[in-house]
């Protein structure tokens, strides 16, 4: 499943973006659903902060009425580092400060020059940089461990400690 989380104060571009996203995953067979806000705002930040949502995309406008999508994308780092952040805006000219500050974006794309097809591209990289694979992915004492399941041999119950254990090749 992948998530799409886009925002932007102009609902003609929301419609555009979300037209798009439909269009490119039409052509793979991979369930995906789209989180659509207007402006950064306080259930913005709690999708950031609290979403436990796999594979996010966040397609992110740089000014709106309340925020700088630069500072949402720093809060964004902040909690998630394996989420893939494109910028679609109309202002060319802050492209060098999101360079500047480093915040492992995939794409920066101008509204006013190409932007459809630019984006259905960046869509189309992403998704095979998320390479949306089935995994296992569990916490045990502070460690994250991520198997991917075609490594897994098997998982079983051991129902004297009642834990489960699993058997998985390892490179």
């Amino acid at each position: 499943m992948v998530n799409f989380i886009v925002c932007d104060d102009n609902k003609e571009d929301v419609k555009k973006v979300t037209d798009i996203i439909d269009n490119v995953m039409m052509s793979n067979e991979l369930g995906y659903k789209k989180h659509i806000y207007y402006d950064y705002n306080e259930k913005f930040d709690q999708e950031i902060i609290q979403s436990k949502l796999p594979n996010k995309i966040y397609i992110l406008d740089i000014q709106t009425t309340s925020r700088s999508g630069i500072d949402v994308a720093r809060d964004i780092r902040k909690h998630d580092v394996n989420s893939i952040i494109i910028f679609l805006t109309g202002f060319n000219e802050l492209g060098m400060n999101i360079l500047n500050d480093e915040l492992m974006i995939l794409t920066f794309i101008n509204k006013l020059d190409n932007s459809q097809e630019r984006l259905r591209s960046a869509l189309k990289k992403a998704l095979g940089i998320l390479d949306v694979k089935n995994i296992l992915r569990f916490n045990d004492h502070g460690v994250i461990y991520t198997i991917p399941s075609e490594d897994i041999l098997y998982i079983t119950r051991d129902s004297v400690e009642r834990k489960c254990m699993a058997a998985a090749l390892i490179n």
